[in-house]
């Protein structure tokens, strides 16, 4: 089992715990890619960015993949699903003028916090 800091702070501090994992999804790949056989992943709310992370950015390999409740935007599966114009309404404010760019690889445009 990997565990990671998701619940740090209050729901205002959603975006660390979003920062929290990206930065554990390579330990989730390493360490789902040492095991042999048939793996299925299940993942609940945020940690379906640190599956999808791990699965995109970093190659972890897994037969089934079940996300439940997921915390994660349909654009980071479907890209043309994106809408970066500023009157989107589910483009936060807190956003206007970040950089679109992560250190994990860029998300189509989409505003990511470093």
């Amino acid at each position: 089992m990997v565990t990671w800091r998701g619940d740090e702070g209050t729901g205002a501090d959603y975006y660390l715990n979003v920062e929290n994992a990206f930065a554990t999804a390579p330990y989730l790949a390493s360490l789902v890619n040492s095991v042999q056989g048939e793996k299925v992943i299940l993942a609940h709310s945020l940690g379906n960015t640190v599956v999808s992370s791990a699965m995109q950015d970093y190659g972890m390999q897994v037969g089934k993949y079940f996300a439940l409740n997921s915390a994660v935007a349909s654009e980071a599966y479907d890209p043309s699903l994106a809408d970066t114009s500023t009157n989107s309404p589910l483009l936060s404010r807190m956003w206007t003028g970040m950089n679109s760019s992560h250190e994990h690889g860029a998300h189509n445009g989409i505003p990511c916090l470093r």
